[in-house]
């Protein structure tokens, strides 16, 4: 039932062996194809998928001689990646024979994709590892989004670059993307992308190799992994890593590095009730560590979360304390020529919610 006679249409007499393949356009595209690693070739129109008209493919060698890296649909265009440069297939309709034609050509030099399993489309971009850092691709240019964490990618293991894993987390607006660092054998650190805030997260001791999205009821997305055990995982099923404590800390940058010297006097965080406590340290002159100290934020004349029993009835829930932000000051009498606040978290099923950092110093002179 395939829609080209094979007597008129060569056809490939066995599926594709290829190390990509891609559902785009009603058809199969694969590339990495055996002996033909700059290649990519695509199928009829499904339902006859399987066809494989042995036209249908262009070759991937222009300035360069390097292998298909990835490739990955971007609204209606499939994006191919080479280590070096991104190239696009337009349609160009089809050919006297009846057969789907695309123009493939090259649109970005000097930057490309190093593990295809890496690529996400994400807001109308993909988003992807190259050999520098991680960048976005809108169809026209290739942007570098991972500055902020340079010395991170930097300690990527090169040979294992290929065997990234990312996920696109949609309901959190998380790119992340699990990779080898420091000569492992495995994945040891996931990077996350916050494109909603524009951030940076580093996630440690989560031994995630493989990444897989899934639709639950109502369109719910829910996100796995598997280790490098054979363990599945669900994410953000709870508020604890694996029943132990997550330790969360904002450090400042560089604070009244302007050639004089500085006494800190007072560090005042403003966090929620539900923070629980706090440890804020003075970091003078990148020193390793400074000094600290413990910070509150609930009430012992409130009643708290922990104070609520259901069985008690109505008395308990209505003295239930709703959430509240507070400021909590500690005192200093510390000397530096530049000074780091850093703020840590690790109350056990606890958010770490602050929304603001007061950091009170005065000028002693110049050095």
């Amino acid at each position: 039932d395939a829609p080209y006679d094979p007597a008129f249409i060569a056809q490939e007499t066995q599926f594709p062996r290829a190390k990509y393949i891609s559902f785009f356009g009603g058809r199969l595209w694969a590339a990495g194809l055996e002996g033909q690693p700059f290649s990519v070739q695509w199928s009829a129109p499904a339902p006859y998928h399987k066809v494989w008209p042995s036209l249908s493919i262009e070759n991937l060698s222009e300035f360069d001689n390097s292998p298909i890296t990835g490739m990955h649909p971007l609204g209606e265009y499939m994006v191919i990646f080479k280590s070096d440069s991104i190239w696009m297939a337009y349609d160009t309709g089809l050919n006297a024979f009846g057969l789907q034609t695309y123009a493939i050509r090259l649109v970005v030099v000097g930057v490309g994709c190093v593990s295809n399993s890496s690529i996400k489309a994400i807001r109308g971009n993909l988003i992807f590892l190259a050999e520098d850092g991680i960048y976005r691709f809108d169809g026209n240019t290739a942007t570098k989004i991972s500055d902020p964490i340079n010395d991170t990618i930097g300690s990527i293991t090169p040979g294992r670059r290929p065997f990234c894993a990312a996920a696109h987390w949609s309901t959190k607006s998380l790119y992340l993307l699990s990779i080898t660092t420091d000569g492992s054998n495995t994945s040891n650190l996931t990077v996350v992308y916050d494109y909603k805030n524009g951030s940076w997260w580093l996630w440690d001791n989560i031994d995630a190799q493989h990444w897989m999205e899934d639709e639950a009821a109502n369109d719910n997305q829910v996100l796995y992994f598997g280790d490098s055990v054979g363990g599945i995982y669900q994410m953000g099923v709870g508020h604890n890593d694996h029943g132990g404590t997550i330790t969360s800390y904002v450090t400042t940058q560089r604070l009244g590095n302007d050639g004089t010297r500085k006494r800190v006097r007072s560090i005042t965080p403003l966090c929620s009730n539900q923070t629980r406590t706090v440890t804020v340290e003075v970091i003078s002159n990148d020193e390793a560590s400074g000094k600290s100290g413990t910070v509150a934020y609930t009430d012992t004349a409130e009643h708290d979360w922990t104070d609520f029993d259901y069985a008690s009835g109505a008395t308990t829930d209505d003295s239930w304390t709703p959430l509240r932000k507070r400021t909590r000051r500690i005192d200093y009498r510390y000397d530096c020529d530049w000074m780091q606040v850093k703020v840590t978290h690790n109350t056990k099923d606890q958010p770490f919610e602050m929304s603001l950092l007061d950091i009170g110093y005065q000028q002693l002179g110049a050095r």
